[in-house]
């Protein structure tokens, strides 16, 4: 009876060391694993704001290498990228894309880098003043006039009238003007053409006596001028000199031709060959240029020496360089979120109860925050970390993300 005894009494000692143990787990290892993982919630917080709160901007080198010292130059770059107008920056520097091509105008030296910038946000563009006035009907530069007739060319002037009139067909049809547009790009008056047939933009850039035309076609383009009396012309060093103006008659497939008179020049330069034909006149030049397809064409006026032509021709080379894709925290996605409604975000984020404080590293000055504020009892857990704000014009500025989860 006794050994029966004792076994049930080290039964329910040993059912209750079996309970306590239970009792203990319950009460100290869970807690603990509970503390291991809770941490974890801060974590899914950070990333659903990193989510919504970064984004990127790019940053594209354009490298200008110069033969000399060039002032206030109009660059045309070939824009391997999709980069629109609206959505692109320049420091301090207005510009234009238009036809997968960039312009702006600049300074150069031997060698040249500049910067523009491309994001999913619009910018306004940068108010450049120049020497420029432009209408749908003239465009006008210091010393220097282009009138316009639907976007197109009609005359120009430089120390007097040296274009006295310009006219051009497709197919040996008249330009069907019926869809043509004027806008002042600040830095340019850029006047164009667009049909079936021909899309024809056509610029005049401030500070530069040139019009500036891109042709684009698969049609025969002829253009007709009449010229005011020159002197001399030029193709290249095997076809040149005077010209009579008793009347005589040149004809050469080139890519560019030279007048050059007492006190002036004008350059007809293409990216490729086009005909010449002019004829002299008593007191006028009948120039007439003929070419196929697509071409881009300058119309240049400069004082000096003839031989000065060489700087339009191959004044400088370009090229894009490699872009940078800069990335950081949006300003513009943070101050949305702080003005979101909580109970949303913390729904489309499926985290728990949070906030977010975005923080100046220099001087602890709050940015902007997002979340609630705990509890009184609530155990908070936080994380902190550094980040940089990155604006719109590619600017970086070093923050503090401090992230806090509670429950």
């Amino acid at each position: 009876m006794n050994k029966r005894g004792d076994s049930q009494i080290d039964w329910i000692i040993s059912l209750g060391i079996f309970l306590l143990y239970i009792a203990w787990f319950f009460i100290f290892i869970r807690p603990y694993s509970t503390q291991e993982q809770i941490p974890n919630l801060v974590d899914i917080v950070k990333q659903n704001f990193d989510r919504e709160a970064y984004w990127s901007v790019e940053k594209l080198p354009i490298i200008v290498d110069s033969t000399g010292y060039l002032r206030q130059v109009p660059v045309v770059v070939d824009v391997p990228f999709g980069f629109a107008e609206p959505n692109s920056y320049m420091n301090n520097r207005a510009f234009v894309i238009d036809g997968g091509k960039l312009f702006f105008i600049a300074n150069l030296n031997i060698s040249n880098i500049f910067y523009i910038i491309h994001s999913n946000e619009s910018y306004i563009m940068y108010n450049q003043i120049t020497d420029l006035t432009a209408t749908q009907q003239r465009a006008i530069v210091t010393d220097f006039s282009a009138d316009f007739v639907n976007s197109t060319l009609a005359s120009a002037f430089y120390s007097g009238t040296k274009i006295l009139s310009f006219s051009a067909t497709v197919d040996g049809k008249p330009i069907d003007v019926s869809n043509s547009s004027f806008s002042d790009k600040k830095i340019a008056g850029q006047y164009a053409i667009k049909n079936q047939a021909l899309n024809l933009t056509s610029y005049v850039f401030a500070y530069n006596p040139a019009v500036y035309m891109f042709f684009s076609t698969n049609k025969s383009i002829s253009q007709n001028l009449e010229l005011e009396k020159y002197e001399s012309y030029f193709f290249d060093n095997s076809e040149n000199g005077n010209l009579n103006h008793a009347g005589e008659c040149h004809h050469k497939n080139a890519a560019m031709l030279l007048f050059s008179g007492q006190n002036t020049n004008i350059l007809f330069a293409f990216d490729r060959n086009a005909d010449f034909n002019f004829c002299t006149q008593n007191t006028s030049i009948t120039l007439q240029i003929d070419f196929e397809g697509s071409a881009e064409e300058r119309i240049i006026f400069f004082t000096g020496s003839s031989g000065d032509y060489i700087n339009y021709i191959s004044g400088y080379n370009t090229q894009t360089g490699i872009g940078e894709e800069l990335r950081g925290i949006s300003l513009a996605s943070i101050q949305a979120l702080s003005l979101s409604n909580y109970n949303d975000v913390k729904y489309r984020w499926g985290s728990p109860d949070f906030r977010i404080f975005v923080k100046n590293s220099t001087n602890d000055a709050i940015i902007s925050t997002i979340g609630s504020t705990p509890y009184e009892k609530a155990t908070v857990y936080a994380k902190e970390e550094r980040n940089f704000l990155l604006d719109k014009s590619g600017s970086l500025e070093d923050i503090k993300i401090s992230s806090q989860a509670w429950t």
